[in-house]
C-alpha cells in the first residue's frame, strides 16, 4: 500500500515494537516516518512528527492525531457501536476499551524548547481482543465489523490527519480539533468544549471554564492493561 506524502511506511515483524522503533528512527528519518507492526489482529503503529513549536504547544498534535484516528475508526465501526474517546488517550467502542495512544518527546526537552521530534503511537484491537484474559477489551471484529484491512485503516488515518493539519493552517484550531472534541466522553452530554493551543481541553461550566490539562493526563499503563498488554 502506498501512503500520501510525506508518510513513509516502515513495517516490522509481528513481535516488533512500533513505538520504540519510531522513537529510534525519528531523529534521523524525520517527520512522516510511519512504523507499523505486521500483524492483522491489531493495528499497532507510531508516527514521527516535527512540530516546529515549543513542547508546551507541540502537544496539541496529540489530540489532532487522536481525532484523525477516531475518524478513521468510526468509518469502519458498526453504527450501533458508538466510538468515543476517554480523556485523553483511550478509544471506547460502546463504552468498552478498544485501543489507546501515547506520545513521546526527546528526554530532557523543556517546555519552552522546540523538540526536534515527537512520536505519536497507537494500538487498536481489530480481532479477538476480548478473550477470557482481557475481559475489558472489544475488537472491531467482535463489534461486528468484517474484513478489516489494517493498511487501509492506517491510510485513512493519514488522510484524516492531513485534513486536520490543513484545517489548523487555513481555518482554525477549533476546526481541526472537532473530530477529537466531538467524540470526547466527559460523562455529561451538552458540555461546550474547546481545545487550547497546548492541547488542554477547556469546558464551559457555570461560573467559568474548567481546564483539563493534557501534560499530566496521559495514562497508557491503564489502557494497555485493559487491553491485556504489559
Amino acid at each position: 500500500m502506498s501512503l500520501p506524502p510525506p508518510f513513509e511506511l516502515v513495517t516490522l515483524r509481528e513481535s516488533g515494537d512500533a513505538f520504540a522503533e519510531a522513537i529510534l528512527l525519528a531523529p534521523t528519518r524525520g517527520a512522516g516516518t510511519l512504523v507499523r507492526v505486521g500483524r492483522f489482529d491489531r493495528l499497532d503503529f507510531a508516527l514521527a512528527l516535527e512540530p516546529g513549536e515549543a513542547l508546551a504547544q507541540a502537544r496539541v498534535a496529540f489530540p489532532l492525531c487522536m481525532g484523525a484516528l477516531a475518524s478513521a475508526l468510526a468509518a469502519h465501526s458498526p453504527p450501533q457501536r458508538p466510538l468515543a474517546i476517554r480523556w485523553p488517550d483511550a478509544f471506547l467502542l460502546d463504552t468498552v476499551i478498544h485501543g489507546g495512544a501515547r506520545l513521546a518527546a526527546p528526554p530532557g526537552c523543556g517546555e519552552d524548547e522546540v523538540p526536534p521530534w515527537l512520536v505519536f503511537g497507537a494500538e487498536i484491537a481489530l480481532d479477538k481482543a476480548g478473550g477470557a484474559d482481557v475481559p475489558l477489551a472489544m475488537s472491531l471484529a467482535e463489534a461486528g465489523a468484517d474484513e478489516i484491512d489494517p493498511l487501509r485503516l492506517l491510510g485513512d488515518f493519514c488522510a484524516h490527519l492531513l485534513s486536520a493539519l490543513d484545517a489548523r493552517a487555513h481555518e482554525s484550531l477549533d476546526a481541526a480539533a472537532q473530530p477529537f472534541l466531538s467524540r470526547l466522553d466527559l460523562g455529561k452530554a451538552g458540555l461546550t468544549r474547546r481545545l487550547a493551543d497546548t492541547g488542554d481541553v477547556l469546558i464551559a461550566r457555570p461560573g467559568g471554564e474548567e481546564r483539563l490539562a493534557l501534560r499530566d493526563a496521559f495514562d497508557p499503563a491503564r489502557w494497555r492493561a485493559e487491553m491485556g498488554e504489559s
